[in-house]
């Protein structure tokens, strides 16, 4: 067993062995930077040879770790959640974050989880699941980015969209350059207030205590967005 700290979490990549972990250690190292790592410990379980000779077999990785103000690229080229502060567990193949606080462009990350799975794998694939205060333009802007398009299809200019919002952002999909609708999981719920739009929706209004959920390729009036325990 392994504790330790950092000033930084650029030095992971010097700290952290290569070989070892490390389909986890590649995407720390290449995702995440800035900030620091308060706390950090790691269990390896060695698997002894017969033949004294013979190499040390490294059984399982697993650990935990806390970060403070550090920035996360979730899904590149999309901006990444920056300010961060929050609690990871990883293994081999597998890394998941509790974001505890941040900031997404304009937006105040409330709570989060960040998990990304079959790190030994090509493609890797991200579960993202933020919840964001702020203008309601930022969380429009992230679905009309050119990963996604999604309010270009809808036919919505994020910028002429005025109001706050509460939302709940739910991603899942492979880490691929080019991915199709058909493999991307979305679902977006937001509560609206002092939004002055007409007809931006199917017809609707987005107007004050409006709420809405999108869903892969469907739209419509959802639940509030309700504090997650």
């Amino acid at each position: 067993e392994v504790d330790a700290a950092s000033n930084s979490i650029d030095a992971w990549g010097t700290i952290w062995p290569k070989g070892l972990a490390e389909g986890a250690r590649a995407w720390i190292t290449a995702n995440m930077e800035r900030g620091t790592v308060p706390e950090a410990h790691t269990s390896i379980a060695l698997r002894l040879p017969a033949d004294p000779t013979a190499p040390v077999k490294v059984e399982s990785v697993v650990g935990a770790f806390r970060v403070a103000g550090t920035t996360v690229h979730y899904l590149r080229p999309l901006e990444p959640v920056t300010g961060a502060s929050g609690i990871g567990t990883f293994d081999g193949d597998r890394i998941a974050i509790k974001v505890n606080s941040g900031t997404l462009r304009g937006l105040k990350v409330e709570q989060g989880n960040l998990n990304f799975t079959r790190l030994d794998s090509n493609p890797s694939h991200i579960d993202v699941d933020l919840t964001v205060r702020g203008p309601l333009r930022d969380p429009l802007e992230v679905l009309d980015s050119p990963r996604f398009r999604y309010m270009q299809k809808l036919g919505i200019d994020p910028k002429a969209v005025e109001g706050q919002s509460l939302t709940r952002l739910v991603i899942s999909l492979p880490t691929l350059k080019d991915v199709k609708m058909s493999g991307v999981s979305l679902k977006v719920t937001s509560n609206l207030a002092g939004v002055a739009s007409k007809n931006a929706m199917l017809g609707r209004d987005l107007t004050d205590g409006t709420n809405f959920r999108r869903a892969r390729l469907g739209i419509g009036v959802g639940e509030p967005v309700r504090p997650r325990r």
